[in-house]
């Protein structure tokens, strides 16, 4: 079985407001598990401190960046796992 593939969104920026990340800043990070044809890709991403959410706000803030993230994972077929055929047919 082939390892996790782990994709970064937006790198060094919040997920949802697109601050730049400083080293230091109090972050929250966040991975998603994604599961396809050709096997399981981790997209990984940030929140800086004023993104994150409250307990009355996760489930928007949750839909808000799965929403987002998996938009640009579908877009770009290139960070897509490939598929291997098996050895044993």
């Amino acid at each position: 079985m082939d390892p996790v593939r782990l994709l970064t969104y937006h790198a060094g920026n919040c997920a949802i407001c697109d601050t730049v990340l400083e080293r230091g800043d109090s972050v929250q990070s966040v991975h998603m598990h994604v599961l396809g044809p050709a096997g399981t890709v981790t997209l990984r991403c940030w929140l800086c401190g004023d993104c994150r959410p409250t307990r009355d706000g996760i489930g928007a803030t949750s839909g808000i960046l799965a929403d987002r993230i998996l938009r640009w994972y579908r877009a770009d077929p290139s960070l897509w796992p490939t598929l291997h055929l098996s050895a044993n047919g």
